[in-house]
C-alpha cells in the first residue's frame, strides 16, 4: 500500500524551500488533518548542526502555530531527496510521540514505502518514562 499522491507531492513541494546547505540532505513533511486539511515543513539547516530543525518538527510547529490541534492530525509523510530512504530521527520521533502518537506515519525504507503508528516508532518514549514521577 502506498500513500495517497497528494500527500506525496506537498511534502514534495515543500523539500524544494528545503535549506540544508550543510548535509545537502533535503527532507520534505507533509501533515494530514482528518478533515483533509494539509500542513507542510521543510528542513532548516544552521552551521550549529544541534540548532538545526527537521522538516516533521517545523510542519508540526506550522500546525500549532495555525491553531491546529495536533489530535486532528491522521497521517504524516517524511520524503529525502529523490524519494531516497529517509526516516524521523529521534528527536523527531520523540516529538511526534507526545503531540500526535495516534498518527499513522508514511516514509521510505527499503526502497518502499512503509507505514506505521507514530508510537511504533518510539515504544518507550520520554513521556512515558516521566508519568512514573507524577
Amino acid at each position: 500500500m502506498n500513500p495517497n499522491e497528494d500527500l506525496i507531492e506537498a511534502a514534495l513541494q515543500v523539500q524544494l524551500n528545503s535549506r540544508s546547505k550543510y548535509s545537502g540532505f533535503s527532507v520534505g513533511c507533509a501533515i494530514r488533518l482528518a478533515a483533509g486539511d494539509v500542513y507542510t515543513g521543510c528542513n532548516i539547516e544552521s552551521v550549529s548542526f544541534g540548532l538545526s530543525n527537521c522538516a516533521e518538527r517545523v510542519a508540526i510547529g506550522v500546525l500549532i502555530s495555525a491553531g491546529v490541534d495536533p489530535s486532528l492530525v491522521s497521517e504524516i509523510l517524511v520524503v529525502g531527496p529523490d524519494l531516497v530512504d529517509c526516516t524521523p530521527c529521534g528527536a523527531c520521533r520523540q516529538v511526534l510521540s507526545e503531540l500526535v502518537p495516534h498518527a499513522t506515519i508514511w516514509f521510505r525504507h527499503g526502497g518502499q514505502w512503509v507505514s506505521r503508528n507514530v508510537l511504533d516508532l518510539m515504544p518507550d518514549a520520554l513521556e512515558a518514562s516521566l508519568k512514573t514521577f507524577e
